[in-house]
């Protein structure tokens, strides 16, 4: 097997959370001294974190020659998804004091950690680099924004970040239902669904348990029924 081979090796293992064959995989590529080439190391570092294993996609990582914006992403994101927002905040303080770019993708995951996090001010300071570094049109990243000022309850800037968007996916009007609903909205949750039905988005699993909670906690029987 070559690089490539062994780099999608790797992305099989990281999607289905396979840590036995990664160490296999790993063995290989030491053999093969491919342990040093960039792209390969960088897929290395985001399997472990995918697989969960913090310690060795940190071991990979300070081995690395280059640490560019997508071994960095790599291991913030992790930390991110796998519930460890504190860790991710500060690997993005590590980043930026040695000078990496964010992208796309690095500003969304750490977005996500500032409204795990409860972290408004941090979240409206990542917001104005966003717009300088001209990511605030993304909808990866405008999906994070609303949902982390949803989730810190600052509603009105949730709103001005879904009204930026021309196009908006399941995901857009899910956060604001769910926003909607956690700072006891309801009937704005209800008037935002049928706003997305409107637009011909096809709600989902968590966009109807947003809103249930929304009827919930205003005591909408009948709207929830």
């Amino acid at each position: 097997p070559d690089a490539i081979t062994l780099i999608c090796c790797l992305k099989a293992c990281g999607s289905i959370g396979a840590p036995e064959n990664v160490q296999e995989l790993y063995d290989e590529i030491v053999r093969q001294g491919l342990v040093r080439d960039p792209i390969v190391s960088n897929a290395l570092v985001d399997t472990y974190i995918k697989c969960g294993l913090f310690d060795m996609a940190g071991k990979v990582f300070a081995k690395l020659k280059i640490q560019d914006v997508v071994s960095w992403t790599a291991l913030l994101s992790g930390y991110s998804e796998h519930g460890l927002p504190q860790e991710a905040l500060e690997i993005f303080e590590r980043m930026q004091a040695e000078g990496i770019s964010p992208n796309d993708v690095t500003f969304a995951s750490v977005v996500k950690a500032c409204g795990a996090l409860g972290a408004l001010n941090k979240g409206r300071e990542l917001h104005m680099k966003i717009t300088e570094q001209g990511s605030g049109k993304t909808l990866n990243v405008c999906n994070s924004l609303i949902n982390m000022y949803a989730t810190c309850g600052a509603i009105p800037e949730a709103q001005k970040v879904f009204a930026t968007l021309a196009n908006r996916d399941v995901v857009t009007w899910s956060s604001m239902v769910r926003g909607f609903g956690m700072n006891h909205e309801g009937d704005s949750a209800i008037q935002c669904f049928e706003q997305m039905l409107e637009h011909g988005v096809q709600p989902n699993a968590i966009t109807f348990s947003s809103l249930l909670k929304a009827c919930n906690g205003r005591s909408l029987i009948r709207q929830g029924y």
